[in-house]
């Protein structure tokens, strides 16, 4: 789920370089996993096939039960939903159709290094994330930008960096990210480059200067510290910012796609994506004969290759309950026992669903109290996403307005072209995205609906209501709009919205931290660390999911922590684990290399 758009310094592909990210800069997980498979090797191996149950089936759980078979466990998967995926939830229009509504993840950057390894392993994409095209954003295809008391304006990078009025925002921040603060604060990509040519001791001195600075500001108070000069740094780009250019940038960002609401999230966790290069030439996953579920093609192929090994899947079975006992864990009363669990939900649904917050002292504990303060009070946003299928307008006119941003309700519209690889001609149809919001934004979408997710009831409720709004800004958007109406005005069919607060097991959508909080996040991220070999606070549960990562909110940072759990599964079992040619694994992290407070 990027969170950022277009907040991207660099249009080419491959990225600047492999490298680790800057939270773990003493380990490259995809370089380990390609060491392993071009050896023939699994992540490890744990003897005697111990039992391991994994409690959902969205990617961060599959990745975690495929690689725990290979290395000789025997796994059950517990899923409350029909299906595998998660918040890799792509809803496909009709059966045998192409047109998909991601309704979690949709922005795919070719530094998901180790999402690029499962796609090519896989062959769902044989030539990697960097073959697919750029997603449509806002600059890169015909934009209406619509702002305050100005006429809405047609905008393409192609004919400007930045909309008119937004010059001010887009230098400065260009400036900040290229260039910092100072030879301590250096931009963004000086650290990135760091990364990529091992510098470790240089990225870890240049990220914990930010943290000493910036750690525990808010996205709204760095950015007002540094293009004020109250920072005492000299202003990027010479110019500092009035009440306006906050606004702007609150409201429409760059010109593609407003932070207001992500103001109060911690600077540093928006830092750190542009750190890690989440921003960077975001690609779009056109259909193919490979990928043909949208993202949730990889979750269906882990699924395929569990049950065709006999780890099955338990679909339709919600998990309320972890009792454990002397012969190990028993799920609901009535499934197990287990040796060890797996936990691969929102840190939502492991505290209200599955009660592993709940207060147990010693024996009988699920996870240890610091593990647990940590999932209760990491901040997770809300977030609406309201999709449609519609005509391919634009098929046979590339001029043609693709986009709109706007400081209204309806804050951006993407269309979204599914014509397969290799068609003889487009697509009749398409697919629009009219609103993706999330905290304050997404609660006030919140209340046009039921509360209900994906309430069919809704569905014509609130994507007119949306509509209207738009029509109501007059030419040249209403007469755009029209070309956003349902395909056939098929409002039940050919809607779908998505309230991730609402869902059940869900009930919110991803962790951004608030200022203070990465000290939660390095709880959560290194517990496989204290729950390995017997030490005391191996308690025998161990907790994935993007949720539980630096970087949520990303199929990365959903793979990564199911690789951590399966790594700290297997070596708690007693297990071995195959390290990568420097000897490392993902229990070789230093995981106090930085002070997060």
């Amino acid at each position: 789920m990027a969170i950022l758009k277009t907040l991207r310094q660099t249009d080419t592909c491959p990225p600047s370089g492999l490298h680790p990210y800057i939270d773990t800069p003493d380990f490259s997980y995809d370089q380990w996993l390609w060491y392993l498979h071009n050896n023939g090797l699994p992540i490890g191996a744990a003897s005697g096939s111990p039992s391991v149950a994994v409690i959902g089936a969205g990617v961060s759980g599959l990745c975690a039960a495929y690689e725990l078979m290979r290395a000789g466990c025997t796994v059950t998967v517990f899923e409350q939903a029909s299906d595998v995926g998660g918040r890799c939830a792509s809803h496909l229009f009709s059966t045998g159709g192409t047109d998909i509504a991601e309704m979690g993840s949709m922005r795919f950057p070719p530094t998901e290094f180790i999402l690029d390894f499962y796609l090519k392993t896989s062959n769902i994409v044989p030539n990697g994330l960097c073959s697919l095209p750029d997603f449509p954003d806002p600059g890169v295809v015909s934009t209406y930008v619509c702002y305050g008391n100005i006429a809405p304006f047609p905008w393409s990078k192609s004919s400007s960096s930045a909309p008119a009025g937004f010059e001010t925002v887009y230098k400065g921040w260009v400036a900040l990210m290229q260039n910092g603060l100072s030879t301590d604060l250096p931009g963004a990509g000086t650290i990135t480059a760091a990364l990529a040519s091992g510098d470790i001791n240089g990225a870890t001195s240049y990220w914990q200067n930010y943290l000493d600075v910036f750690g525990q500001q808010t996205f709204y108070s760095a950015l007002y510290a540094i293009f004020t000069g109250a920072s005492g740094y000299p202003i990027p780009n010479g110019t500092a910012w009035t009440f306006d250019d906050f606004d702007r940038f609150g409201a429409l960002g760059l010109g593609s796609g407003g932070f207001g609401p992500l103001y109060p999230i911690s600077f540093m966790d928006i830092f750190r994506l542009i750190v890690n290069e989440l921003e960077t030439t975001q690609k779009f996953l056109q259909p193919s004969s490979t990928l043909t579920n949208g993202i949730r093609t990889l979750a269906i192929e882990f699924g395929v290759t569990l049950q065709n090994n006999g780890r099955p899947i338990q679909t339709s079975t919600p998990v309320s309950s972890i009792e454990p006992g002397a012969g190990g864990f028993v799920l609901n009363g009535q499934y197990g026992p287990f040796d060890r669990i797996i936990v691969a939900t929102t840190t939502r649904a492991m505290e209200l669903t599955l009660g592993l917050t709940n207060y147990v002292y010693g024996p009988g504990a699920l996870i240890s109290p610091a593990v647990a303060r940590a999932i209760m009070r990491t901040h997770v946003v809300s977030s609406n996403k309201v999709a449609a299928r519609i005509s391919n307008f634009w098929a046979n006119d590339p001029s043609a307005v693709r986009c709109l941003q706007t400081d209204d309700l309806v804050h951006q519209v993407y269309t979204l072209d599914y014509t397969p690889v290799g068609a003889s001609s487009p697509d009749s149809t398409g697919v629009c995205f009219i609103s993706y919001v999330w905290d304050d934004d997404a609660v006030k979408q919140q209340a046009l609906t039921g509360g209900v997710p994906t309430g069919p009831a809704d569905n014509q409720q609130l994507y007119q209501y949306l509509l209207n709004r738009l029509a109501a800004m007059g030419d040249p958007v209403a007469t755009w709009t029209n070309n956003l109406q349902p395909l056939n005005g098929d409002f039940q069919n050919n809607v779908v919205f998505e309230e991730w607060q609402s869902r059940p097991y869900f009930a919110g959508a991803f962790k951004l931290s608030q200022p203070g909080q990465d000290k939660y996040v390095q709880t959560m991220f290194f517990d496989q660390k204290s729950l390995t070999g017997g030490l005391p606070d191996d308690t025998g549960v161990y907790i994935a999911g993007d949720c539980v990562s630096w970087t949520s909110g990303w199929v990365e940072g959903a793979l990564t922590t199911g690789l951590n759990a399966a790594a700290g599964v297997i070596q708690s079992l007693g297990g071995t684990l195959n390290p990568d040619a420097s000897g490392r694994t993902p229990l070789t992290i230093n995981a106090n290399r930085y002070r997060y407070f």
